[in-house]
Order: structure tokens, then sequence, then C-alpha cells
């Protein structure tokens, strides 16, 4: 599921007054995987809400491997020191 339908469900099931209802369906899963588009959530303080609220009383399982975008940042701030 993209996670642009999740949080539309969301809203649509705050909107209705019955967002118990969501919240309580995806609370019964073991594990919820959520594809995500680049730049969906534009406003930090937003994506912060989000992340706050799909961790909460969840389990972050680590992986142990390197964060992809995180190297790519540093290569990216090493080069512009560089030149």
């Amino acid at each position: 599921m993209p996670a642009t339908q999740l949080v539309n469900e969301l809203v649509e099931a705050a909107d209705a007054k019955q967002p118990s209802n969501t919240i309580a369906r995806y609370g019964r899963v073991d594990l919820l995987c959520s594809a995500r588009r680049r730049r969906l959530f534009t406003d930090p303080g937003l994506c912060a809400a989000i992340v706050d609220r799909l961790t909460s009383n969840g389990a972050i399982i680590q992986t142990g491997t390197e964060y992809f975008r995180l190297a790519h940042t540093e290569a990216q701030a090493e080069r512009a020191d560089a030149s």
C-alpha cells in the first residue's frame, strides 16, 4: 500500500469522526510496510508526526545495513567541500 493511501485513509476516517476504527485495524497487524514516494512529505513537522505515530508502541527492526540516502548525502557534501 502506498503511504499516500494510508494517510488518505486516516484523514477520511478523521473526517468521518471514526479514526479509532482505522487505527485499530492497522494496530492488529504484526508488520506494516508502506511504499513511499520521494517528496511525499515536504513538511518536516508533518513527517516527524507521522513517523512518531506509526512507530508508537511498535518495534523498529534494525537490519544492519547502511543507509543509502545518508551515504549519498555525505558523499555530496564531501564533493562540495573538495571543489
